[in-house]
């Protein structure tokens, strides 16, 4: 006999947002593209879910609003460049904190 056993689940997502994370995780609308659950998002998919400008989601990831990772890349000239990527739990989070019921 082998023992068994399932990953536990995550907590549940609120339905407010698994319906923007479920609305907007693929990069087309038409062969959506889903990603997983605990992949990295782009800036760009960060600003689809938040619905807001390409700049913003940078300050606030640079003002440290929204965890975020940068992974520095190679580049040929003197700029320093880095990727910038977000766990989704990060942005559920920070959705979280400022979500107001009216």
């Amino acid at each position: 006999m082998k023992n068994s056993e399932e990953p536990p689940n995550p907590a549940p997502t609120p339905s407010h947002i698994k319906h923007a994370l479920d609305r907007n995780s693929g990069e087309t609308m038409e062969g959506q593209q889903h990603i997983e659950a605990d992949a990295l998002l782009d800036a760009k998919q960060v600003k689809a879910l938040l619905r807001c400008s390409l700049p913003f989601v940078y300050k606030l990831a640079e003002r440290g609003q929204i965890a975020c990772i940068r992974i520095p890349c190679q580049t040929l000239g003197t700029r320093k460049k880095e990727l910038v990527r977000f766990k989704r739990e990060d942005v559920t989070g920070f959705i979280e904190a400022h979500y107001r019921k009216v």
